[in-house]
């Protein structure tokens, strides 16, 4: 069911293609895209989200809606090669999904003054990609807050190894976890529960560029972080952004928002509402 926000893009589907629902999407993966309020101030801040790999816009719906009920405009696209099935995201790689994050920040950029950005898991990589090239091409449009969502800097040192060096010859299925929140019924995420371990080269190129370019980013920035999370290894992440970000205290560097205890998928996980709205709080700059 269409949430009462949504907006359904119309022109050549081509231009946007990331932020419509494709053919064979599934139920619950489709992006979120709303114009804003029209004509109030609200409505010229605009907010792109990225999802993580092999996840889906799900991953991010609850903060989307929240911050469309601010009134900003909002583009949670579903990246290239997910949302349909798994020989998608194997035909995908970095270049679409950086493809995918540069569309929805084309479509805010035609009707906002002030940007946001927030990326979840690999599409924290993204963000920072997204950040740095708008500082790069247009300085005068920088973002003007940054929220990184268990940014994936990292994975743990067995995953790293295979994925450099087993990734770009064996074509094996490997099962995820995400650290799966306990849903409502015994519903499952809507995403893909295994991926080629062919799959995570792509990742582990885009995660070596990212890191090897981190630097500070130029404005207020919030890092959030589960303690217990199974997929990202804390405390090793947090070594790699404060190197290249800047430690938490001193100027410019991003403060750090750490949930006891709470897996990966932090926006679905439980207690996620006050985690919401303290990252609503500060995108707005309350």
């Amino acid at each position: 069911m269409q949430s009462p926000f949504e907006h359904r893009l119309q022109g050549p589907p081509a231009v946007f293609d990331a932020l419509r629902p494709r053919p064979g999407q599934v139920a619950g993966t489709e992006p979120f895209v709303v114009v804003g309020e029209p004509g109030a101030a609200a409505g010229r801040t605009g907010v792109l989200l990225l999802h993580g790999l092999s996840g889906s816009p799900w991953e991010l719906r609850p903060l989307a809606e929240a911050c469309a009920r601010e009134g900003w405009a909002v583009a949670l696209p579903c990246l290239p090669g997910h949302g349909t099935h798994i020989a998608d995201l194997d035909a995908s790689n970095e270049a679409d999904w950086l493809r995918g994050a540069r569309q929805g920040l084309r479509w805010l950029e035609q009707r906002c003054d002030r940007l946001l950005v927030v990326g979840f898991s690999m599409g924290g990589l993204l963000a920072l990609r997204m950040v740095y090239e708008q500082a790069a091409s247009q300085p005068d449009r920088r973002f003007a807050r940054v929220v990184l969502v268990a940014p994936a800097v990292c994975i743990f040192p067995h995953q790293q190894w295979a994925a450099r060096y087993l990734a770009p010859w064996l074509p094996l299925n490997i099962e995820l976890d995400k650290g799966d929140p306990q849903l409502p019924g015994g519903k499952q995420m809507p995403a893909y529960r295994t991926y080629t371990l062919r799959m995570t080269a792509p990742l582990a190129r885009l995660m070596d560029a990212t890191v090897q370019s981190l630097a500070p980013l130029g404005c207020p920035a919030r890092i959030v972080f589960g303690t217990g999370d199974p997929t990202v290894p804390y405390e090793r992440a947090r070594s790699i952004l404060e190197r290249g970000l800047g430690r938490e205290g001193t100027p410019g560097a991003p403060s750090w928002y750490l949930i006891e205890g709470i897996r990966h998928i932090v926006m679905q996980e439980r207690g996620a509402q006050r985690t919401i709205a303290d990252t609503v709080d500060f995108l707005a700059g309350r």
